[in-house]
């Protein structure tokens, strides 16, 4: 079990993982294949998703995933949820991708994204915000915001509802797994501020 240090139960699930050294303590190291931390779904209107990671190798040909709660679909308007992972046409970018709706129920779906230069063999630390009242959707690389999105002010997450939970270190179809140590997972249903990513980074 990869217990919830909040307080609130939202354990996770250990599929594989091992417990290996973190970047503060312990962490879940993935063997790229199959493991992965399955946890209950978490909706809310807005997002914090925030992780230290130490990729191993990239994968070219799938997205490797640090987190999924999002489910994609061909026609936009049953998408639903969020996403942290790196991009299989170039896999040192990592995206952060955020489903929304307005009042109506439109939805939109954008992601952020940001090179790393090289994703392999150091520990960084990646989090991904998202604001309901401003619209702002936000993704930070080791304390810094490096890119922002806009959606429509208003907007609310649309929730995941189509899978009966969230994965860490992988995909919700299983075909995303990442290949490495995930340490440190934060999820918040608000959007934290800079200041608060950049104290979650230096602590």
């Amino acid at each position: 079990m990869a217990g919830d240090s909040s307080g609130n139960g939202h354990d996770g699930a250990v599929v594989g993982a091992v417990w290996t050294i973190g970047n503060d303590g312990s962490g879940l190291s993935s063997d790229g294949v199959d493991d992965e931390v399955s946890i209950p779904t978490m909706n809310s209107e807005e997002v914090s998703f925030g992780a230290w990671f130490y990729k191993n190798a990239n994968d070219t040909k799938r997205h490797d995933f640090i987190f999924d709660g999002l489910r994609m679909h061909s026609d936009p308007q049953l998408r639903e949820g969020f996403a942290l992972k790196f991009l299989k046409r170039n896999p040192n970018v990592v995206g952060f991708a955020v489903v929304t709706q307005n009042a109506s129920g439109m939805r939109k779906q954008r992601t952020v994204s940001y090179d790393l230069g090289n994703s392999v063999g150091g520990w960084n630390h990646v989090a991904g915000t998202y604001n309901k009242t401003t619209g702002e959707q936000k993704l930070y690389v080791n304390g810094q915001l490096v890119r922002m999105v806009r959606h429509p002010a208003g907007n609310s997450i649309v929730p995941l509802t189509s899978y009966p939970g969230m994965k860490i270190g992988n995909s919700l179809s299983k075909k995303g797994c990442f290949n490495g140590v995930i340490d440190g997972v934060c999820i918040s249903h608000r959007a934290l501020t800079e200041q608060e990513v950049l104290d979650i980074y230096n602590n």
